[in-house]
């Protein structure tokens, strides 16, 4: 079964509206906007949320994800911790990994306050402030407003917007200069996912898909590609484009043939 047929009609709605803002946005190629689709089909399914608890989760996979910021706890101690969403974020995004994570968390509690939310996984007091003051939304102080879909939608066209126009993307890894500069929806998927991740990982670190993400939204994007919620609209206007071209033709017809006529 196809990806887009375990969607329900709400999370269609919800991509719809997202390409809608990226078009409005200037993000246009089909190719990127099937890559945005890709990576936030993996991100949340097309449904903002909080990012999901690690209760349940085997600590083996914790531990592929978080790396050293787990590294330091015995697997009985990650076991404990992992009920305690509050604690366990705290340990992975809180304050005392701000030199290697940069996420702005200043004060206790802010490693679970900013979790990931949103559409895409927005993380970290910088990036709430940051992409909240871009959209018109105070995001510091009312962190789950970021799961309302209007507000997903826009903080996500706006983070991939500033991550591509940033002087350190990696664009050039993948073929491309721009957002909209790509020629094949593998590039354009590729570079969306690693501007999800952020441009201080290389490729190859993106490559190795450690979670398997990036095989996801890869296996996703072709179908996006051909969507109708991203190629809708384009029949239409290049019926109307053409229907214009015929009926100038004609006019044009119609008045060499009088001029003659005339004559």
């Amino acid at each position: 079964m196809s990806y887009l047929n375990t969607l329900s009609a709400k999370q269609r709605d919800n991509a719809a509206i997202v390409v809608d803002r990226a078009k409005k946005g200037g993000i246009t190629s089909p190719f990127s906007l099937a890559a945005i689709l890709s990576v936030i089909s993996k991100e949340s399914g097309f449904m903002p949320q909080n990012e999901v608890t690690y209760a349940n989760t085997p600590n083996a996979r914790i531990r592929a994800i978080f790396g050293s910021r787990v590294a330091n706890l015995s697997e009985a101690q990650l076991e404990s911790l992992k009920k305690n969403d509050a604690a366990f974020y705290e340990q992975v995004y809180g304050m005392q990994w701000n030199h290697i994570l940069g996420l702005g968390n200043t004060q206790k509690g802010d490693g679970y306050k900013y979790r990931g939310r949103g559409f895409n996984g927005i993380t970290g007091r910088y990036l709430y402030d940051k992409y909240g003051k871009l959209t018109g939304h105070n995001l510091i102080d009312n962190p789950d407003k970021l799961n309302e879909i209007p507000v997903a939608a826009d903080v996500a066209v706006a983070y991939f917007k500033n991550q591509f126009a940033s002087p350190n993307n990696r664009l050039s890894a993948y073929s491309s200069t721009g957002i909209n500069d790509f020629s094949n929806v593998k590039d354009s998927t590729l570079a969306f996912y690693h501007a999800n991740a952020g441009w201080g990982k290389t490729p190859q670190q993106i490559m190795a898909d450690t979670t398997g993400g990036l095989k996801r939204a890869l296996d996703r994007a072709p179908e996006f590609y051909v969507w109708e919620g991203i190629t809708k609209g384009s029949s239409k206007k290049k019926m109307i484009v053409a229907v214009g071209a015929f009926v100038a033709l004609a006019v044009s017809g119609y008045l060499l043939y009088k001029n003659l006529k005339t004559n």
